[in-house]
Order: C-alpha cells, then sequence, then structure tokens
C-alpha cells in the first residue's frame, strides 16, 4: 500500500498555487507584467538571434542583446516609460531597466500571491 507523505502533498498543491501567482518586474514601485516583457524579448530574440546573420548563427549564451519598448502604467496614461530587457541567446531575461518621467530605474523580478 502506497503512503501519501507531506512532501508529496506539498508538491501537489504547488502544482496548483502556482497559477495563482502573478509574475511582475517592479520598477520604482510601478509593476510591468512579466508576460509584456516575456512577449517583446521573443519578439527581439526572432529579429536578432534569427535574422541569418553569421554572427548570432548558433550563438553562444554570453552572446546578449536587449528589446527596448514603450510602455504606459495603468495610472499615467500620458507619460509613456521606456523599458529595456537585456537577454542571453536563450531567451533568459539578464537586467531589466525602465526610463520613468527621464529617469532610469533598476528593476527586479517579483511574485505576487493571488
Amino acid at each position: 500500500m502506497k503512503y501519501i507523505t507531506f512532501a508529496s502533498i506539498m508538491a501537489m498543491l504547488s502544482i496548483f498555487t502556482h497559477a495563482f501567482a502573478e509574475d511582475y518586474y517592479v520598477c520604482n514601485g510601478k509593476r510591468i507584467p512579466y508576460d509584456t516583457i516575456k512577449l517583446n524579448v521573443a519578439l527581439c530574440h526572432k529579429i536578432v538571434f534569427g535574422s541569418g546573420d553569421r554572427f548570432f548563427i548558433r550563438p553562444s549564451r554570453d552572446k546578449t542583446s536587449t528589446a527596448n519598448f514603450g510602455y504606459i502604467f495603468d495610472y499615467d496614461t500620458y507619460n509613456e516609460s521606456w523599458i529595456v530587457a537585456e537577454f542571453d541567446s536563450s531567451k533568459k531575461i539578464i537586467s531589466v531597466q525602465a526610463t520613468i518621467s527621464g529617469e532610469v530605474y533598476s528593476c527586479h523580478a517579483e511574485t505576487i500571491e493571488q
């Protein structure tokens, strides 16, 4: 007979509880959804690393590029901020910076449980 251990119960619950978490990058207290950054990184990755340029054919992970895009925060619809996400050839995000009202801020990842 199989016994259910506490660890196996927690492992099963962690599968479902992750569905209630939202990932963000926080820049000077302002949140940018991770999916927005991930989408822009994927688009830029396709342009840069899929361009057929010999420099980027089968690049190593130390080759990096940036995704630059405008983003409007929910409560500040008049001022567009600029986001710069640095990523490697495997689409791993290395760093994120935001230019908000002319000032540059470093961003950090944050997960919010709901």
